[in-house]
């Protein structure tokens, strides 16, 4: 066996290993959240957002399954009118004012 061969590359790992500087994270800044919608408008978000407008049952769904409609301040009419047991957490928002629906905001 060659042993300066060997040594020499154990050699070179270890001071390799030395040039190899962690990540501590301290100058990391907020995180960004960049949305391009469907007409190319870019919007960047500096966090979560804190309130949503759902239009469609589809989407309003979805909002309701991930845990987050106490964020959901508008919803689509069509929501509300689904017999869907889902949406009755979302009727019972609406009736208590917390969320509006579309038709009561006239769009």
């Amino acid at each position: 066996m060659n042993y300066k061969a060997i040594m020499a590359v154990a050699v070179l790992l270890a001071v390799s290993a030395l040039f190899i500087v962690p990540s501590d994270g301290s100058d990391a800044v907020s995180p960004v959240i960049e949305v391009k919608d469907g007409l190319g408008n870019e919007f960047t978000f500096d966090g979560p957002v804190e309130h949503v407008m759902t239009i469609g049952k589809g989407i309003t769904a979805t909002v309701i399954d991930i845990g987050q409609i106490d964020k959901i301040v508008v919803c689509d009419s069509y929501s509300k009118t689904d017999s869907d047991p889902l949406f009755d957490p979302l009727r019972t928002l609406i009736d208590e004012g917390v969320i509006a629906s579309e038709k009561e905001l006239n769009f």
